[in-house]
């Protein structure tokens, strides 16, 4: 416990506090410390944005920390020594406790990130996750406990300890096709995707799902796999003919599977089709479609889908691009104007965006867009 010593000195708590004081005393700092009390003293508010720094760290290193001499909290959650009471709990006994501490959803607004500010059961789903590890430590072959702690750490956003609890889940029990899904979205969100991939295909092997054949195939498509995320999202729609977004992605890699794949037009006219017809409010859909078009030189048709995708998302800078490229093949009245508002949009977006993503385009699509680019000034 030396090595957290100065942690909970900073936040001014014992080591044996309970999850409610440690977050009451960490409320009290942040209020105290919190660089918006100091807008009109730049120098001053330098200082504070540093403090604040170390009470922040000071908390993340301890919330894990095993407690010296555990107390019963006020919401009667205590940490996870071996007792409670004077009683030595059983690993099922464990179990439970963490199922009760970590039932309550954890809600936050979009964009907002979890601490102990804003998530008032944050000490609970902690004490959770303490118990968990209590459960496994007494019976390292619980791989419900696994199970339990893995999602317990998802709600969190914690990833990298969600996959190590996930992987001794597929050690103990390789028929687990959820804990293989788990597995396989936290690799991918890591940006492993070779791994992410074969934890997919495992799961799709024990349970044929077509929410997983949908990212078994986003992860082949992030490997430049085009053959094989195809399948996969052929596979999906084949189980869900609703599911909107593989039928997207499906329409992608029939239209762009890149420089080894073969370009197939018609087909990805029809899965971008069935995709807009199930979801009309689906952007990236609009998109394929248009640019797809573009590509066969159906520039009147390429304009009205790509509207349509900006329409729904205006800052969509790769269909703004394709925009201004049908645009300038376009023979309508309005097709100057058209163009003026797509190259003055991609000067306030991201223009790399839309530059990187000609090199997903089919080889002859890419000449098409180089020429067009080369007469409007725009270079990728």
């Amino acid at each position: 416990m030396s090595e957290y010593h100065d942690s909970y000195r900073l936040l001014e708590v014992s080591a044996d506090a309970s999850p409610e004081e440690i977050r009451r005393a960490y409320l009290f700092l942040v209020n105290i410390w919190h660089p918006d009390r100091f807008v009109h003293e730049p120098v001053v508010q330098g200082r504070v944005e540093d403090k604040l720094k170390v009470i922040n760290d000071a908390y993340k290193r301890i919330k894990d920390a095993p407690l010296l001499h555990p107390r019963e909290s006020s919401s009667g959650a205590s940490s996870t020594s071996t007792r409670i009471s004077g009683r030595v709990l059983t690993p099922a006994e464990w179990m439970e406790r963490a199922r009760l501490l970590t039932g309550k959803p954890i809600r936050l607004k979009p964009g907002e990130a979890i601490d102990w500010s804003n998530v008032e059961n944050l000490s609970e789903h902690i004490e959770g996750i303490r118990a968990y590890r209590q459960a496994v430590a007494l019976d390292p072959n619980l791989d419900e406990g696994w199970h339990g702690l893995a999602k317990a750490h998802v709600l969190l956003g914690e990833t990298a300890e969600a996959i190590k609890a996930f992987e001794a889940v597929v050690r103990l029990r390789a028929d687990n096709a959820a804990a293989w899904v788990g597995l396989g979205a936290g690799r991918a969100e890591m940006g492993d995707y070779a791994s992410a991939a074969k934890a997919f295909a495992e799961a799709v092997r024990l349970q044929p799902d077509p929410s997983v054949f949908y990212s078994l195939g986003c992860a082949r498509a992030q490997l430049g796999e085009p053959h094989e995320a195809a399948a996969a999202f052929r596979e999906a729609v084949r189980l869900n003919p609703d599911f909107a977004e593989a039928w997207c992605s499906l329409g992608v890699e029939y239209a762009f599977p890149g420089p080894q794949g073969q370009v197939q037009p018609e087909e990805a006219i029809v899965a971008f089709r069935a995709a807009i017809r199930l979801k009309p409010d689906l952007a990236e859909a609009w998109c394929g479609l248009g640019t797809t078009r573009l590509g066969l030189k159906l520039h009147e048709e390429a304009v009205d889908a790509l509207r349509e995708a900006v329409r729904i998302k205006p800052d969509y800078a790769d269909a703004w691009y394709s925009l201004a490229v049908a645009a300038r093949y376009s023979s309508r009245p309005e097709a100057s104007a058209l163009m003026k508002e797509a190259y003055a949009r991609l000067r306030l977006l991201n223009r790399d965006s839309a530059s990187r993503f000609k090199e997903l385009l089919p080889y002859r699509l890419r000449l098409s867009l180089m020429v067009a680019g080369r007469v409007a000034g725009l270079r990728g």
